[in-house]
């Protein structure tokens, strides 16, 4: 094994459980235009509910995870449907986010709370009760369209709190609030932030492996990210395993969960291409990350001062670098099996190199400017 070789291996098998990206993803099949603007996903018992956004009725859908098709559908008493943008549960109750808010302007953003009966067992006795909440730091509610960063779409239950993620039109950054599982009226306050580069459409927690998945997209293309949940109090950004979905064009990706451990469904609204169920398949074991990724660049030197060189069998299209928060600081097409790239101007510390190959997939490594 060469060299340069053997420190691009030992760069993933030392980077911890997230940083390594080695994924696939599966197109399903298209959804029931009943779901077509599909906003929030939940996986539970091994059945799969969907719910619409603005402008639909208060129901929940199961859906065929073979075919898109409708199963059931339960209408939701003691609710309504203002902009319904995303769905989670613990395991006594469903809770559903009607806090879409593009303009900014809403004073009456809430989470219906409902016993997973209703859902599980068609126990129409179970009525939904209100969460009430609004931001400590919203100052103004006049009508900002598209620019506001109190937009909500994303939800997850977490612990004994509920955790909200706003998708922020206005710095392109996502902030998170805690609130309380208890019925009543709150004034939340925002404990975290990270740069999502994208607007944050859904969210998901595997309380097995700690781990939150978030969804989102760009003018550009769709994403998501995988990060680890410190405690309770935060999460590790700076280990975020984001998964660019370049090759699915402007499509506007809204709910995501967890199926089990590597795998998250996700779902887009139609959009400019139908309403659509996916999967993603990712690797939380560093040993069969190298098995698993389809191609493998080597680079040199690694540590390094101010150059490095990527060398590969496969075409290489094009080559990105994140900083250690995730943020994008450069990205060059390449079009090549050899690309010099100089890290003169970078600040010391540790990179993650994106590589897109010709064929479309990808490879990450890590690297450490000293």
């Amino acid at each position: 094994m060469k060299i340069a070789q053997f420190i691009c291996v030992l760069s993933l098998l030392v980077w911890g459980k997230l940083s390594g990206q080695s994924y696939n993803i599966q197109t399903i099949t298209n959804l029931s235009d009943t779901i077509a603007e599909t906003s929030g996903l939940l996986f539970l018992n091994g059945r799969l509910f969907s719910h619409n956004d603005s402008g639909n009725d208060a129901i929940i859908y199961e859906i065929d995870t073979t075919n898109g098709c409708i199963l059931n559908f339960s209408p939701i008493a003691g609710s309504g449907n203002t902009d319904w943008e995303d769905i989670s549960c613990d395991d006594s109750f469903v809770y559903i986010g009607d806090f879409g808010n593009n303009n900014g302007t809403r004073k009456d953003l809430c989470i219906y709370k409902i016993g997973i009966n209703r859902i599980l067992k068609n126990d129409t006795t179970l009525k939904a009760e209100k969460i009430n909440f609004s931001f400590s730091n919203q100052t103004s509610f006049s009508s900002q369209p598209y620019t506001t960063n109190f937009d909500v779409e994303a939800l997850s239950s977490i612990g004994n709190s509920l955790y909200i993620f706003t998708k922020n039109w206005g710095n392109n950054r996502c902030d998170v609030y805690r609130c309380s599982k208890n019925i009543g009226t709150y004034v939340l306050n925002k404990i975290d932030s990270f740069n999502s580069q994208g607007m944050i459409t859904g969210a998901d927690y595997s309380a097995k492996d700690s781990l939150l998945a978030l969804c989102g997209y760009t003018l550009d293309h769709p994403f998501v990210y995988i990060i680890k949940m410190k405690n309770q109090s935060g999460f590790d950004w700076q280990l975020a395993y984001k998964i660019d979905l370049v090759p699915q064009k402007q499509i506007q990706m809204e709910g995501i969960a967890f199926e089990k451990s590597g795998n998250c469904y996700i779902s887009n609204e139609k959009f400019s291409s139908p309403a659509k169920l996916q999967k993603i398949h990712f690797s939380l074991n560093p040993v069969t990350w190298i098995s698993e990724i389809s191609h493998s660049a080597s680079v040199f030197p690694n540590p390094c001062a101010d150059q490095i060189t990527i060398t590969s069998k496969e075409m290489i299209e094009a080559v990105s670098i994140y900083n250690s928060m995730g943020q994008k600081v450069s990205a060059m097409n390449v079009n090549g099996f050899e690309v010099y790239l100089s890290l003169e101007k970078y600040q010391k510390g540790i990179y993650h190199l994106h590589v897109l190959y010709e064929d479309g997939k990808y490879g990450f490594i890590k690297i450490l400017k000293n």
